[in-house]
């Protein structure tokens, strides 16, 4: 490292951290000065975030309209080539989004990507599952895990909220046909279904469920099939209430 010489064209702007380092600004770039004078950084980056605002040993940087972090040392612990960062938090303690070229992924806290940023979007953790985060590609809809493994792949067009229409289950669409997933990440009903009623509407325990050829019957709560869907209409049996007519004189 060199010993820098503050002149006109360098200006200290501001303390980075409490151990003395400062942000220098040398025309319209910024570098890292310590408190012996010494050029941490080199003024090469369009703006730095003070250490601590992510994590207490980060510091957010830009280079022609990217980001990426550094360490007190100077060194990329991120490489510079992000479109948008996010914050530590945000999803999970350990998870700071990453964006690049409209695809969004994770980062964990020692910078290493866990989820590569191919997805359109990432939902916050705990809104379906309090392990999971829907995730879309391609219009489609999936899970991940808080380590960024896939526990659903992003095969469903549309994917209910857990627990809505059976305690432990999910509603999904695939194909235009319905199904159900179970909270373990399990197919508890393959969706070939071209709809499925809420159960106990007309039995406890069963549902009512369709096919395109608008046959009719009925699934049970362990997804099973018990009676067959061949019916063209299904109906409860009406009761009828007495009539009592009182003649007064």
């Amino acid at each position: 490292m060199k010993k820098l010489v503050l002149c006109g064209a360098l200006l200290v702007a501001s303390l980075v951290s409490a151990q003395d380092l400062f942000i220098v600004q040398s025309g319209e770039l910024y570098g890292i000065l310590n408190s012996d004078g010494v050029e941490v950084v080199q003024p090469k980056y369009h703006s730095i975030s003070d250490f601590g605002e992510v994590k207490p040993d980060w510091a957010r940087v830009e280079l022609d309209g990217k980001f990426g972090f550094i360490n007190k040392q100077g060194d990329q612990v991120v490489e510079i080539k992000y479109d948008k960062l996010g914050y530590f938090g945000e999803y999970q303690d350990n998870l700071l989004k990453i964006e690049l070229k409209d695809k969004v992924g994770f980062i964990d806290k020692t910078g290493r990507v866990i989820v590569q940023p191919v997805y359109d979007n990432i939902d916050l953790y705990g809104n379906y599952h309090k392990d999971w985060a829907l995730i879309k590609l391609n219009n489609l809809l999936g899970f991940i895990d808080t380590s960024g493994k896939i526990v659903m792949q992003p095969v469903y067009e549309s994917i209910d909220k857990f627990d809505k229409i059976k305690k432990g289950w999910a509603l999904v669409e695939h194909n235009g046909k319905f199904g159900f997933i179970s909270r373990e990440g399990r197919v508890v009903v393959k969706p070939i279904y071209s709809s499925i009623n809420n159960f106990n509407e007309y039995r406890k325990g069963w549902a009512k469920v369709s096919l395109e050829n608008n046959k009719y019957g009925f699934i049970n709560t362990e997804g099973k099939e018990v009676v067959s869907p061949k019916y063209d209409n299904v109906e409860l049996f009406r009761k009828k209430s007495k009539t009592v007519i009182a003649n007064i004189d």
